[in-house]
């Protein structure tokens, strides 16, 4: 399966999470740590990273969490990120430990030359603090394997695999 059909299988996963888990856990009556809010939206408190993720509860162990980022460079390039990540919650009180895995194809499109795709794959473990039903604050370590395009210098490693660790700290508003 080449680079363009897996960011194509990616874009349609995470479209179809987004919208279908909310609607068939809907009459779900768990209420989770989150108190019955069932969806999120996270930004990172860093510049390092530059995607927004739309956690979906679809019951107290489980978050699926959708990210995109966009960059855009006038008459240059343009860069799109579309992930999909699945954590697994450890526990359900107003701390909330996790660990997860991500995947994450990110796309960039030159105004002149070929598009080039890297791909991302990641375990993460860290903790969610639920100050209020609607506010959190989350910590994250992070340790990703990605493969670059054959043309890519994102990782300055063309057609190579890098292995890193990061860290994010998120702040998530729930609806």
């Amino acid at each position: 399966m080449n680079r363009m059909t897996i960011c194509k299988v990616l874009v349609f996963l995470t479209i179809m999470m987004t919208f279908a888990v909310p609607a068939i856990t809907a009459q779900e009556t768990d209420t989770t740590t989150n108190n019955g809010k069932k969806f999120g939206i996270s930004v990172a408190l860093q510049t390092e990273q530059l995607d927004i993720t739309f956690p979906i509860w679809p019951g107290s162990s489980i978050v699926i969490i959708p990210s995109i980022s966009v960059v855009s460079v006038n008459d240059v390039a343009t860069d799109f990120g579309f992930g999909l990540g699945l954590r697994y919650n450890l526990n359900t009180t107003e701390a909330v430990p996790y660990i997860g895995i991500r995947f994450v194809a990110l796309n960039l499109l030159p105004k002149n030359g070929d598009a080039m795709t890297d791909l991302v794959f990641g375990l993460f473990a860290g903790g969610e603090y639920f100050f209020s039903d609607h506010f959190s604050l989350s910590v994250e370590a992070q340790l990703n394997y990605a493969k670059s395009d054959e043309f890519s210098f994102r990782f300055n490693n063309p057609d190579g695999t890098n292995v890193n660790t990061a860290t994010v700290a998120l702040a998530t508003f729930y609806f």
